[in-house]
């Protein structure tokens, strides 16, 4: 697989996974969805984290 069919890929592999973050959003009640980002946000952290490692 080449560089440029590998980053399609990827891109469409984010998109789909950032339409699914979405859909889950929508469902969650205005006044929790400032935590419920938060969370994600500190999940995403340690994940990098875990990446550079």
């Amino acid at each position: 697989m080449t560089n440029a069919n590998l980053y399609a890929d990827t891109v469409e592999k984010k998109k789909d996974d950032a339409k699914e973050l979405v859909a889950i959003l929508n469902k969650i009640p205005e006044e929790k969805k400032g935590e419920v980002i938060g969370i994600v946000k500190g999940y995403a952290l340690c994940a990098e984290n875990q990446r550079v490692r």
